[in-house]
Parts: C-alpha cells; structure tokens; sequence
C-alpha cells in the first residue's frame, strides 16, 4: 500500500466524493455516449457538435443548462429513452443544421428523440430548430418553449421528413408560442396521435399529414404553400380563438388538400373570424378542385363569425370556382341555416368561390378513435417503514391510463390507481408513475423522492480522494458507519468486476466514469446498506485503492485537545469553530472548496479551556468544502456543507 502521509497530503485538497455530474465542453469532437453515470450533463456555455460527430443520449440521462445556452449541431444527436426511463432536456435549445446527420428509419440513426421530457428555456425561446434535417419524435413531452419544433429553410432547398407522433405539447409560461411552425416549403411533416394545448398558433409550410391529434385552447392553425398530397383527418380542434385556414397558393401549383372526418367544436373568437377559412390567394394558384373538405362537424361557433369563410379576391366577377364541402355536419339539417354559416360568392362576388355543402349530415359524424385528452400525472403516497401505498391522484376529463416505477427495479402495468410495494432495501429511490390515454399513447410523468431508512444503524459510506504524489493512483476512504468484525462487505466497481474483500484494490483498463458500489451487509443484525457514485478514472491502468478513514494517520484527536466541533453544518455562510485544548497552541486552519483551492486560513492561538473562532463563506459558492486543522504532526479534516 502508498505510504499513509501521501494519502492524507491528497485529502487536504480533496476530502469529499465526486458527484456523478459531467460538465459538456464548447467544443466535441469525438463521438460520445452521454449515460446515467455522468447525468447530469450540464452545458455552461454554448456547444458545438463537429462535422461527422455522433452523441448518443442513453435512457434516464438528464442534459441542463446553467444559463441561456444552446447546443450546435453539424453531426448527429439523439435520445433515445424508455417509457421507465425518460431523458429529460432542461432549458437547452438544440439547433440542427444542414451538415446535421439526418433520421434514418432504417437504422433509427440520426436526430431522434424518443420518451423525452423537453422544457423549454421560457418566452421566445425554442427547443429544436431544424435546418433541413429530418427529424423524427416519438412519446415526447414539450413544455415552456415558445417553439418546440422549428422548421427552417435554406438555400437551396431541401426537402425534409419531419414525423412526430405521441407527444404532448404546450406554449411558454404564458400560453403563448407555436408548438410547431416553420417556413421550409419543401418539407414533409406528419403529425399523428399528438395533443396541443393552451398555445397560440400553428404555421406550417409544404407537404402536411395531420391526424388523430387533439387542438385545445390555441388561437390558430396556419396552412400555407402547401405541395403534394396534403391529408387533415380525424383531429379534434376544441376552444380554438381565430380558427383554422388553408392557404392552397401551393408552391409550383402543385397539391391537393384532403380535409375529412375532423370535428371543430366551441370555438370562442370574439373577432369575428370563422371557425374555417379556405384561401385561394392568387389567379395562378390552383383551383378548389383540389380542395376535399367532407364528412366534418361543424360544430359550436361561440364567437361572431361564419362557420366556413372564402377568402379570396375575384379579379372576374363572372367567374368562380366551386368548393368540396359535400357530406359534412353542420349543426342542421336546414339547408337555409347552413348557408347562412357560409360566406362565398353567394354572399359577394368579389370572393372567388362558392361552397358546394350538398349531402349534408343530419347527425354528427363519428367513426375516428381521437387522440383523447388524458389526465396530468399526480400521485400521493404514505409510508410504514418499507411498505409505501400509492394512489393516484392524476386530473383531467378523459379516462386515463397509470403505470408504477418503483426505482428499485420493479414495476407495475396493471393500471391500478392504488397499489402497495414492499423495498426489500434502505436507501434513496425515485418513485414514478406515467399516464398514458386509452390508445395507450404517453401523455405526462410524475416523480416523487422515496426514503427507506436501514433499521439498524449501519449505514455504507465512502468518498473519493486522489494521491496528489502518484498520479497512477485513486483511493476509496471507506467511512462506513455501524460495522463490526461480522460485517460482510461487496464491492463493484463499475466495469464488471467486483470483490468481496474488506480493502480491495482494482486496476481500470481504460479511463472515463465509473459507477461503484459498496453494500455491507450483516444478516444477525439485520443490517443492508449499499450507496453509489462515480469515479473519474483519467488514465487507462490507474489502480484503485480502498482504504478505511479510521487507519488515516493522524485522524485521531491528540492528547492535547479534548474536543474539535464545526456547526452550523449546513450552514448558509458563518461558521464556528470550536476547539476544547488542554494547553495553548498555536493551530493552522485552512479551508479548502471542491477543487482544492484554499478560500481562507489563518493562524490561531488556542488558550487551555474552550476556544471559539468564526468564518464568513457567505461570498462563497453553495457547496461541499473541507476545513484543515494543523499543528506540528498533528492533522484532521472535516467537511461542511455551504447551503445559502
């Protein structure tokens, strides 16, 4: 083993445990997976994938950003969760350029994301721009961004796949924002099995495939130079404000529009707009015979306005073109009535186009399997040692679906609203429950922090220091608490190797971030405890050394001090240090942060009897520090929490 003195030299610059965070560099330029072992990820300043560069995002990673930052990307980015198992993306905005690494179905490479939860960075900020890069989403959830998806042209133009299906979407703090907008008119974008809610507008440009979504509580929706074959089918717009408009100034006159089996109901503008408006801007765009707009309801209309308007300037009075409003429901079987729901060059010939409503229903249309509205995720729970009862509290209007992660590697798809699970072992879980609505399609998550205490007082522990001597070199500290000479002890180490031995010591192949574990057991006792945290290897070969705190030389208080006590600890900025001695003596104190900085120290004379110094961190960082306390030989650490 190292010479003990080398170790200790190491713990005055470095006495606590490494958190498993990972700080993201400006600049990457090597492919990268980002897994749970390094989550967080956190992005403190803006970042540039390079050309070529692949990053892949594991499940349950969480990517945040400490400030107004975005990540650039020329090569490929992905997260790819599981429905136990969400990445979340916290206040960073994703930017996919032209020499971004396209979404392949085939090989389901290239920019993905899937079960992730996307939080936006607040008003007229965006999740994910897209510049000619097909993307594909899956069971995400979208919240606080002012655009969630961004479609963006360049010169020349490309023509983009953007499919999004299963996903939750929503405005910024305000409600406000479009959840989907862009200008790339040679796009292609489906949009299946969605829900949109409490947002402003959608804009979307070229080739659109909307269906089985639900539209509640947004102001608009905005079709324009539309191209191709063009399908609305089987949404529900509910509570709209200024109502829905297709615009077939198709880009190179080209494209049709299918409009069917939709239902538009409470629409409550008080501007006069209609719940549907058919534009035909120009004498060179295409004529309604392109148009299909059948077997709808058309339902309540709250505001002023016409059902249906025609807005479109008729440069020849004596002509007009004839639109396809045949077989929808109007809310009456009285043909009069419905064309008062109409404005068309019935009603003014200076509007091209006349609606053709014959073969109106006389009862709404059904026959679509919605996209229904499911409940936000809530839950409670209560708590009898290691026995938790939860029961969901979820709301909303639509029958919902729940299923149970407990954190311990055991679930429940039962779809029972209370269940009750037994944690065979202490420790610190994350209990989740998800909602899913009757097509089985993930509407919202919930997590809450579950604590099982050990029922006896062993408690596993230990922290990582280095030997500032040797740098081929780690140590374990092993500071667990409550064992005794019949404690068992297993270590894993977090490349697949593991031991039982009480010191062992173990030699990593390659660097980066490990997961190790130590569980001490003692089965007369009823004692199990196991706690967690990455390493950070940095050179391939480095030996990892575990050693106990208690065998540190010099930790023991000598005989010329009765007692060293630091409080408050946490603490939110002063501090006391108060030191018991026999007799005068001079000590040196020195406080050190995380990276082995000194941020204060000073000499102190100790008179016999009780001592009482005190310390100002308030200037300082929140976070983990040691207090260093020397004289002659003598030497001891201690740590403190800075909580402001």
């Amino acid at each position: 083993m190292k010479n003990r003195k080398l170790l200790l030299l190491a713990l005055l610059t470095l006495c606590i445990g490494v958190k498993a965070q990972t700080s993201v560099p400006a600049l990457i330029t090597s492919n990268q997976v980002w897994d749970i072992s390094g989550s967080p990820y956190i992005i403190g300043q803006n970042t540039f994938i390079d050309t070529g560069i692949s990053v892949i995002v594991k499940p349950g990673v969480e990517i945040k950003a400490t400030g107004l930052y975005k990540i650039d990307i020329n090569g490929e980015f992905q997260a790819v969760g599981k429905w136990d198992s969400i990445i979340t993306i916290n206040k960073v905005e994703l930017n996919f350029s032209q020499k971004s690494k396209d979404y392949n179905k085939s090989t389901g490479r290239g920019a993905y994301f899937n079960y992730c939860n996307i939080i936006g960075n607040g008003s007229g900020s965006k999740a994910i721009t897209v510049t000619t890069t097909s993307l594909k989403v899956d069971h995400c959830i979208f919240s606080g961004s002012y655009m969630a998806v961004y479609l963006v042209s360049a010169y020349p133009y490309d023509t983009i796949v953007t499919d999004i299906t299963n996903s939750k979407f929503s405005g910024d703090q305000f409600g406000y924002g479009s959840p989907i907008s862009g200008n790339i008119i040679e796009s292609k974008l489906t949009v299946t099995n969605c829900l949109f809610a409490n947002a402003y507008s959608i804009y979307t440009y070229g080739n659109i495939t909307f269906k089985n979504n639900t539209f509640y509580k947004l102001n608009k929706i905005d079709a324009s130079y539309l191209f191709g074959k063009n399908e609305i089918s089987c949404n529900r717009f509910l509570n709209m404000g200024d109502g829905i408009k297709i615009n077939v100034g198709n880009y190179n006159s080209k494209g049709s529009v299918i409009y069917t089996n939709n239902t538009m109901d409470s629409f409550n503008s008080n501007s006069g707009s209609p719940m549907f408006t058919l534009a035909r801007p120009s004498s060179s765009s295409p004529k309604f015979g392109k148009v299909e707009i059948s077997n709808n309801n058309f339902l309540t209309n709250l505001g002023k306005g016409f059902k249906v308007t025609i807005a479109s300037s008729n440069q020849s009075p004596t002509k007009t073109d004839t639109a396809d409003f045949k077989s929808n429901y109007w809310g009456s079987g009285n043909p009069t009535i419905i064309a008062d729901y109409i404005k068309d060059y019935n009603d003014d010939i200076n509007i091209y186009g006349r609606v053709d409503f014959t073969g109106y229903k006389n009862a709404p249309i059904t026959g679509c399997s919605y996209n229904t509205e499911c409940a936000k995720a809530n839950f409670i729970y209560t708590q009898k040692d290691s026995v938790l009862t939860f029961k969901d509290s979820s709301y909303g209007s639509k029958p919902h679906k729940v299923r149970w992660v407990f954190g311990d590697g055991n679930q429940n798809d039962s779809n029972r609203k209370t269940i009750v699970h037994s944690y065979d072992h202490p420790g610190v879980y994350m209990a989740c429950l998800y909602v899913s609505d009757t097509n089985n399609n993930l509407c919202d998550s919930m997590c809450r922090i579950v604590i099982i205490k050990s029922k006896s007082k062993c408690q596993a522990s230990w922290y990582f220091a280095v030997d500032t001597n040797d740098a081929s070199y780690v140590y374990i500290v092993n500071t667990s608490k409550g064992i005794n000479s019949k404690t068992k002890y297993y270590w894993t180490f977090g490349d697949g190797a593991g031991s039982s031995a009480t010191n062992p010591s173990h030699t990593y192949s390659s660097s980066g971030k490990y997961q190790l574990c130590l569980t001490i057991f003692d089965t007369m006792a009823g004692c199990y405890s196991t706690f967690c945290d990455s390493v950070d290897i940095v050179l391939n070969g480095m030996k990892l050394l575990v050693v106990n705190e208690v065998d540190l030389v010099g930790i023991k208080t000598p005989g010329f001090l009765s007692s060293i006590t630091l409080f408050p600890n946490p603490t939110a900025g002063n501090i006391k240090l108060s030191i018991n001695t026999l007799r005068s003596n001079d000590l040196v104190v020195e406080i050190f942060n995380s990276e082995g900085r000194v941020v204060n120290s000073g000499l102190y004379t100790c008179v016999a009897g009780e001592n009482e110094f005190g310390f100002d961190l308030s200037g300082f960082e929140n976070g983990l520090y040691c207090i260093n306390i020397r004289s002659g030989s003598y030497s001891k650490t201690m740590k403190l929490v800075l909580r402001k």
